[in-house]
């Protein structure tokens, strides 16, 4: 049978759907003819493995038996693929965080949520096959109104997986007067760090022991005032909290190998990885059996149903008893069975044979190919009772919660609803119908202009102040200093200002500004060099979500940059062709995104420097704009540029317009476009060599009717009616 596994990016380094893409291929390869298809991909990240881009995806679709798609709420493309031809599709969903963790304060992480649920409640009813990573999402599914006969269990890939597991063992009982807790997952809202801060505060005020907290995980700057909750929570706790963000793999190993406990306090999860990895190591848990972990956890004696912060506490006090330690150690090598390489390879070869069965066609497999692997947790005995008593002991002796209960959290098995999903929408739409969007009013004209003021971005390295966004000197360049606000915006001609404070020392960098929107994708690229940032034109043609401004240093940051806001306006709207610089052929050019660049000296005078066509163009007068920058500030480079009509059947078409003058000043050429539907190729040459390097943009021309004499074109209406007479 040839299956193919399709993922969006494989690109990340902790991505957890891109490994267990990687690793669905690498099993189904041993069984079937599989190849492995990505949107976006970066091949060292995988060496072992053969990445298809998505036009070979879409050249092999007819001659794929079936297709897995691992679904990631985000990629409309592909979901409306899958529902046009939902019989030769099985999607992988690895469940989704639901829309309520974030709709206080991240809107857009709501949005794309509720999205994602939607798109599997469609799913549903177009009765497409599921692979999920538990049964807890296999439930979900039914909410939605799958048929659980069409959706199998398959436990997620995780590089551990192959791991010798004396690599990874924890170094043991560690007497004293600290305790070393330990949490490993992504900085985002429903992993429950409040819950881990309040336990390890409890600990540390009710106990003898001092308490580190240690904290591993993606931060998502987008998040900040999340983050900014953490901090303060972190500054107020008894206990002492570390935060690492992203580690590399010895930094990891030595994190679990001296930690005394792996807390985990999650309030959703569609499996809970970190959870196996961590008792594959050897290390204790302690754990809120919420959503998945409910089921996968069901006989750990330290995993509780309840939220209760003074039996997390206790569990992790009793720990410290040898005896307590070690059987509870013996408990969960039983655990190791139930997530192992064996049993993902059986799950997956099973249900792939399953429900290609169901599909009724060529590539289906006999049933005896096709076995369902059964993966429980361990049977309770002797030794569970003993650390339920230790702990119950350990929890006489700690006093009374006031309080600690009452903070914001999730319950155990909290399903997402149909319901649920028709009460966002409606949310999100009725504020969409109520113009709350300030660049609604912007666009229908109740206002000319709006500040987007310094806390709607978001930034990878900085600070945020009360009036700027402040990005020190030394920062990295080449990245995305800041990005936002990811807001609606309807369909019109705008004009963009981005406003920094001046700098002391006029080192200013270059900076490229990305204008991106969610179904648009990058729309329009600018390089400018700082401060001269403001007159930024752009055209949305329909209206879209995610408006997003990024801005990237291509220089290093040698001095502090102060950003003080964005200004939007309205624009005139202008009958317009673009020409984009990627459309034109530039021999010698760094290819940027959304734009070309030319070093300094590179180009000998009379080397044609680019050339292109545009698209079809209305006849009559036009405006033609080549927009180059000498973002060097170096003398001006001389060039002349000839502009032709497209001449279909080969050579050269006739001239229509032949200039010389500094490259930079190439804006407002005039054209008189011979007749509709014309073509017309742009070349510029070199007239002299130029010191500062060049960028260009790309090309825009304009339609330029004549204006018209209101006394002259009576008088023409005035003959044409003689002449009738």
């Amino acid at each position: 049978m040839r299956v193919g596994v399709i993922v969006q990016g494989l690109f990340e380094k902790s991505d957890s759907i891109g490994y267990d893409a990687v690793l669905q291929h690498k099993l189904l390869r041993q069984a079937h003819d599989c190849t492995l298809y990505a949107e976006t991909s970066n091949p060292a990240l995988h060496p072992d493995v053969t990445i298809k881009g998505m036009d070979d995806f879409h050249r092999d679709f007819s001659g794929l038996d079936l297709v897995i798609y691992h679904f990631c709420d985000g990629w409309a493309e592909m979901d409306a693929f899958v529902l046009k031809r939902p019989e030769k599709f099985i999607v992988r969903w690895h469940n989704n965080t639901p829309p309520w963790f974030y709709v206080f304060k991240q809107k857009r992480f709501a949005q794309r949520s509720l999205q994602g649920f939607e798109v599997i409640a469609d799913f549903a009813a177009a009765q497409v096959r599921l692979l999920t990573n538990s049964r807890f999402t296999s439930e979900q599914f039914a909410v939605l109104g799958g048929d659980r006969n069409r959706a199998e269990v398959v436990y997620p890939g995780s590089r551990y997986l192959f791991s010798p597991p004396e690599k990874f063992q924890n170094a043991g009982d560690r007497r004293g007067d600290v305790i070393n807790v330990l949490f490993v997952g992504r900085f985002v809202a429903h992993k429950g760090h409040r819950n881990l801060i309040h336990v390890c505060d409890f600990i540390a005020r009710h106990s003898p022991y001092h308490v580190n907290l240690h904290i591993v995980g993606r931060r998502d700057t987008a998040l900040d005032e999340y983050n900014s909750e953490i901090e303060a929570l972190s500054a107020a706790s008894a206990a002492e909290v570390h935060v690492y963000g992203e580690v590399s793999e010895a930094k990891l190993y030595e994190l679990y190998d001296t930690a005394d406990v792996f807390l985990f306090l999650s309030e959703h999860e569609g499996f809970g990885l970190p959870v196996f990895e961590a008792m594959s190591r050897n290390l204790p848990l302690v754990a809120w059996r919420t959503s998945a972990l409910d089921d996968l956890l069901e006989s750990h004696p330290l995993a509780f149903k309840a939220f209760d912060i003074a039996h997390f506490a206790a569990a992790v006090l009793a720990l410290k008893k040898p005896e307590v330690r070690a059987r509870t150690l013996a408990i969960q090598q039983g655990f190791g069975a139930l997530y192992a390489l064996d049993v993902v390879k059986r799950q997956l070869l099973g249900a792939v044979g399953t429900l290609a069965n169901d599909q009724q066609g060529p590539g289906a497999l006999p049933a005896a190919t096709a076995p369902q692997a059964e993966a429980t947790p361990p049977a309770e005995g002797a030794n569970h009772a003993f650390v339920r008593n230790a702990l119950e002991e350990e929890r006489a002796r700690l006093p009374a919660v006031k309080g600690a209960n009452a903070f914001l959290h999730d319950f155990s098995g909290h399903y997402v609803s149909k319901y649920d999903l028709k009460v966002f929408r409606t949310f999100f739409d009725e504020q969409q119908r109520n113009d709350i969007n300030s660049m609604g009013n912007l666009a229908q004209g109740r206002v000319n202009a709006i500040d987007l003021a310094p806390e709607a971005f978001s930034l990878h390295h900085g600070e945020k102040k009360p009036d700027h966004l402040l990005i020190p000197a030394g920062a990295p360049h080449r990245k995305h200093i800041f990005f936002g606000p990811y807001a609606d915006i309807k369909q019109g001609h705008y004009e963009l200002d981005l406003v920094f404070a001046a700098q002391e020392g006029g080192s200013y960098p270059r900076i490229r500004v990305e204008l991106a929107s969610r179904t648009h994708g990058v729309f329009a690229v600018f390089t400018r060099r700082l401060p001269h940032t403001r007159g930024m034109a752009f055209h949305i043609p329909a209206d879209d979500s995610d408006f997003e401004i990024r801005a990237t240093s291509l220089d290093p940051i040698r001095e502090d940059i102060l950003f003080q806001k964005a200004v939007l306006r309205r624009a005139a709207p202008r009958d317009a062709v673009t020409v984009s610089a990627e459309a034109f052929t530039a021999p010698g050019a760094i290819h940027l995104k959304g734009a070309l660049e030319f070093p300094a000296k590179a180009h000998a005078k009379g080397t044609v420097l680019l050339s292109g066509a545009s698209g079809p163009l209305g006849k009559g007068p036009h405006i033609l704009d080549m927009v180059f920058r000498n973002i060097g500030y170096q003398r001006p480079c001389p060039v002349v540029l000839q502009v032709r009509a497209h001449n279909p059947g080969g050579g050269e078409g006739p001239l229509l317009q032949k200039m010389e003058g500094d490259i930079t000043q190439l804006r407002k050429v005039p054209l008189d476009v011979p007749r509709p539907g014309t073509r017309v190729v742009m070349e510029v040459a070199m007239l002299g060599a130029f010191e500062g390097d060049m960028v260009f943009e790309g090309a825009q021309i304009t339609s330029n009717p004549p204006a018209t004499n209101p006394k002259a074109k009576g008088l023409r209406k005035l003959t044409r009616l003689f002449r009738k007479k």
